[in-house]
């Protein structure tokens, strides 16, 4: 792949012939692409090359398919596309049926159906990609919304305390959590994959929902789109979570986050009195563990982290709840009231 492409084209090796007329035809519209011809990688792990050009594009095409979405190494591309927040321009071959993963993935995105690789058919596709990428260039990235704005505000203060969350529902039969955004912004959430299931982030737009079916309490973490501020939380299936803002208050917290230097990872200390179970999301390091702990009062522990998670707390009554944290923060639980 090439670094710094207009588009990176993610696909799988069956469906090269007609994938490769497309990207052929881009070219032609004086489009740099990335375009990965002869690496096929058998473990499905996304090397350095591929990284730093979906990092750096300004569009990733996903031609999708039933091959493709069974490719470990395709789904792997598709899910870095969304953590690094490219657009994603979905390209379907043909009109089989796709699972739930892609279609959360390609929501609400503009795509185009190509049905053939007719001549004519594929000029509409690249019509429909070539249309998205001018608007892509005409847009300004470097002004943020209202909403962002007011968000950013808020950028200094530690996201410890009680925030716009509301638990709009809760139905035990129901096997999804839920998630609305009632605010005036775009917000991106993910959910751990404690029980199974994707950890990617996806965007939910203002008065938008987004669901994921899970098999226990999962840890949520909603940011905003400038990435300065996240919100976590503890939900069990069955859960609507509503959020109506990013407003910040330290109001009757559970915990206090703070700076911890010199410390690096995330440091927890239980000052309530009463044992706890604590766990940590472990996006930032795969290979750092992810299970339930016990704490006692007044005791510590740390985990090896380098960005965001969710740390989540059972308390000695049952009551759980999750919070946001970033690397190099000591969390003081001083117990939920």
């Amino acid at each position: 792949m090439t670094v710094n492409s207009d588009i990176v084209v993610s696909y799988c090796w069956s469906d090269k012939p007609v994938v490769k007329k497309l990207v052929q035809r881009l070219r032609d519209r004086d489009l740099s692409i990335g375009f990965e011809e002869y690496k096929i990688r058998h473990d499905g792990l996304l090397d350095q090359e591929a990284a730093n050009s979906i990092s750096n594009c300004k569009a990733f095409v996903c031609c999708l398919s039933p091959s493709y979405e069974k490719s470990k190494a395709c789904m792997n591309e598709l899910r870095f596309a969304a953590d690094q927040h490219r657009p994603t321009l979905p390209v379907r071959l043909g009109h089989d049926r796709l699972g739930d993963e892609v279609h959360r993935a390609i929501a609400s995105k503009t795509g185009h159906l190509l049905e053939t690789d007719s001549d004519e058919d594929i000029q509409k596709a690249v019509d429909a990609i070539i249309s998205i990428v001018g608007e892509i260039d005409s847009a300004d990235p470097a002004a943020p919304s209202a909403g962002d704005a007011a968000a950013d505000s808020q950028a200094a203060k530690s996201p410890s305390g009680p925030h716009g969350f509301e638990r709009l529902a809760y139905d035990e039969a129901n096997s999804r959590i839920t998630v609305k955004n009632l605010s005036d912004q775009t917000i991106l959430c993910r959910v751990s994959g404690f029980s199974g299931g994707s950890s990617a982030w996806f965007p939910i737009n203002p008065n938008g929902e987004d669901s994921w079916g899970r098999k226990g309490w999962e840890a949520v973490e909603i940011r905003n789109r400038n990435d300065t501020i996240h919100f976590g939380t503890y939900l069990p299936p069955g859960v609507v979570m509503g959020l109506r803002d990013f407003e910040i208050t330290e109001k009757n917290s559970p915990f206090i986050v703070e700076e911890n230097p010199g410390v690096e990872g995330i440091a927890f200390r239980n000052d309530s009195s009463g044992s706890v179970e604590c766990r940590v999301t472990k996006y930032s390091n795969a290979e750092g563990s992810d299970e339930i702990v016990t704490i006692e009062p007044n005791g510590q522990d740390r985990w090896n982290r380098s960005n965001w998670e969710v740390l989540v707390v059972i308390d000695s009554e049952g009551r759980r709840i999750g919070v946001a944290v970033s690397s190099g923060k000591l969390v003081q639980f001083q117990g939920i009231q």
